[in-house]
């Protein structure tokens, strides 16, 4: 069978088609050009805030103190670093969705991520944080997060390391989990 067209030449040019496509990003409602095909997201990349600090003036965040706290700030901590979706490009950028507003990524290490949540006074250990999908009024798509880091959506998705549970739901239920966890 001939095939050469992935999911955006699948999406935009029916010449390319041939016997087979290859859809990837399509399957997960990933389109990364604007009105060719009516696809949703259904992936989201959630975690939990694990600490929430006041940090004083002064301090420094990341590695090779990358970034200087200018003015008391309040951060949250996120167990999740560059080996999971972020990378170095995305610091300086409002790109987690916490209590449903975006909040600047300050800092960034192999396992965690440093978060400004000063704008946000009620945040407390445990609320969720979204990368990807939808909290409250906003939504971050993985082309979103991707461009943010300066990378594509296929490099993105493939930095979400092998420890993170994928959880499946059906019908808005608990189908399953995949994880290095999972029995």
């Amino acid at each position: 069978a001939r095939h050469l067209a992935a999911s955006q030449a699948a999406a935009r040019f029916k010449h390319m088609h041939y016997e087979q496509v290859r859809v990837g990003g399509l399957l997960y409602g990933i389109n990364h050009i604007e009105n060719s095909v009516d696809v949703r997201p259904i992936m989201s990349f959630k975690t939990s805030v694990a600490q929430v600090r006041e940090l004083p003036a002064g301090w420094f965040i990341s590695y090779n103190m990358r970034y200087q706290v200018q003015h008391p700030t309040i951060v949250a901590l996120l167990p999740m670093g560059w080996t999971d979706l972020l990378n170095t490009n995305q610091l300086d950028k409002e790109c987690v969705l916490i209590g449903g507003h975006f909040c600047k990524l300050l800092g960034l290490c192999t396992d965690f991520a440093m978060v400004d949540i000063g704008h946000l006074p009620d945040v407390k250990v445990g609320d969720e944080a979204v990368l990807i999908g939808s909290q409250g009024r906003n939504c971050q798509t993985a082309v979103a997060l991707g461009k943010a880091g300066g990378i594509s959506t296929g490099q993105l998705l493939g930095k979400v390391s092998i420890r993170v549970p994928r959880v499946y739901r059906l019908k808005g239920g608990y189908w399953g989990e995949l994880s290095l966890l999972s029995r």
